[in-house]
């Protein structure tokens, strides 16, 4: 159980519901700041909503269960990189990238593969580095292992959400696939995440690094109003940033799947192309900050509905 370390189930879907360089923001993708879109209600597909709303996820609790304000999940953002970025010597590590972004591609190819294979009740999301030196980087060794995910899909057993680890979903031609590997590719790094940035602790400090989760689950349901939302509004939306985040270790109430007080765990939001930049993928809070006004006055959010493995892991 080692491998799916507690994460949460706060995550994605605002409405959706809650590497290697020098001291710049780290991501796998360009920095995601810039202008996307001009605020304009107009320019986002909604006429499918209402009736998806009351009908998603009823039986986890409802999507509306899964929100963050927009600002909470700021906070566990920043929380996350003052908790995780240092080393025991308090030093950025730029290779434990705080960031994935994943293409539409590769989201509707998940969707599209749970939706036809009825015994998968969700995807996991693994973290994993490289286990090899990059060049030109610092010499200790937690700097040369750039983190990357990998996602299986899951199904139901009697402790939990069981990886189906000898699946590769079927990703053609997706820019993110590289997301999604033969487990015997992938076993090793997520071995090594396990041993560089998860077992690590700062003299005198008796907080262990293994509150940085190995693993997040997302139920199915997610991934189809994921899918749903980004197909509706096609021509704004590119994909979704994987954002990590930790807990503020001040809940009132214990989220599911959070064992640590500030364990790390995933905030998902949909992005948009930058204007005149394809390539560059921008958090698009606006179009959740809309659908929250429609169901849930004074809510902005993240998609957040992850959860982390079923029983306290070790």
């Amino acid at each position: 159980m080692k491998r799916y370390l507690p994460l949460f189930l706060v995550a994605l879907i605002s409405i959706l519901f809650y590497s290697c360089s020098n001291d710049e923001k780290k991501s796998e993708e360009k920095e995601t700041t810039g202008v996307a879109y001009t605020s304009t209600k107009e320019k986002y597909n909604f006429e499918w909503f209402e009736n998806y709303w009351g009908n998603s996820c009823d039986y986890v609790g409802g999507m509306a269960n899964f929100v963050i304000r927009h600002t909470l999940a700021d906070s566990m953002i920043n929380h996350y990189d003052t908790i995780y970025d240092k080393d025991d010597a308090d030093q950025s590590i730029n290779a434990l990238l705080n960031n994935y972004w994943i293409d539409s591609c590769t989201i509707f190819a998940i969707s599209k593969y749970l939706k036809t294979t009825a015994k998968y009740d969700g995807i996991r999301f693994s973290f994993g580095c490289s286990t090899i030196k990059e060049p030109g980087s610092y010499p200790g060794q937690q700097y040369q292992n750039t983190s990357t995910i990998f996602i299986y899909p899951t199904t139901i057993s009697a402790t939990g959400h069981k990886d189906s680890t000898e699946i590769v979903i079927p990703v053609p031609n997706c820019t993110t696939s590289n997301y999604i590997k033969p487990y015997p590719e992938a076993s090793g790094k997520i071995s090594v995440f396990d041993k560089i940035y998860r077992k690590r602790s700062k003299p005198g400090n008796p907080a262990l690094k293994d509150s940085l989760s190995q693993g997040v689950w997302i139920d199915s349901c997610v991934v189809y109003f994921i899918e749903k939302l980004i197909r509706e509004n096609k021509d704004t939306l590119d994909g979704v940033n994987i954002k990590l985040a930790a807990y503020l270790g001040n809940e009132t109430t214990s989220p599911r799947g959070k064992f640590k007080p500030h364990q790390s765990t995933m905030i998902i939001v949909p992005t948009s192309p930058a204007q005149g930049d394809p390539n560059t993928h921008i958090d698009n809070w606006e179009i959740i900050e809309i659908l929250m006004k429609k169901k849930a006055k004074a809510f902005s959010a993240g998609l957040n509905h992850g959860e982390l493995c079923p029983n306290k892991c070790d």
